[in-house]
């Protein structure tokens, strides 16, 4: 089975963890979060999502969730994108965050082409795009 990782559950984590457990049924959905409680919470009904305890700044914890996955959703604040998108780019791994672009994540264009992976961000509009 396939995996799509989710890195966050914060605040605006629980519709999207409700839309992949219902609409990802042939996906494996992790949420991995520093505290698991909010994942647990909010996945505990759908057979496909489990909550994982991850650090975002374990870099082994981190490529091993990554490594293992198809998807990376990353729901993190930006200060931490630049760690996930380090773990994408080593195992090719596309990403999709909510967060707008930052500095750290324009100046690696060049080697997120050379990956051939995808990375969205926001996309300005309001709700965004990346939210629907």
């Amino acid at each position: 089975m396939r995996t799509v990782l989710m890195v966050g559950s914060g605040r605006s984590a629980p519709s999207l963890i409700k839309y992949l457990g219902d609409e990802l049924s042939d996906y494996k959905i992790l949420i991995a979060d520093q505290d698991t409680t909010l994942a647990e919470k909010h996945s505990s009904e759908f057979d496909n999502c489990s909550a994982v305890s991850l650090d975002i700044e374990d870099d082994q914890g981190r490529d091993h969730l990554v490594r293992e996955s198809v998807l990376v959703l990353s729901m993190v604040p930006a200060k931490h994108l630049a760690k996930v998108l380090e773990s994408c780019l080593k195992f090719e791994t596309s990403m999709i965050t909510p967060s707008y672009e930052s500095r750290d994540m324009l100046e690696k264009r060049n080697e997120i082409e050379e990956a051939g992976i995808l990375v969205l961000n926001e996309m300005g509009l309001d709700p965004g795009i990346d939210h629907m």
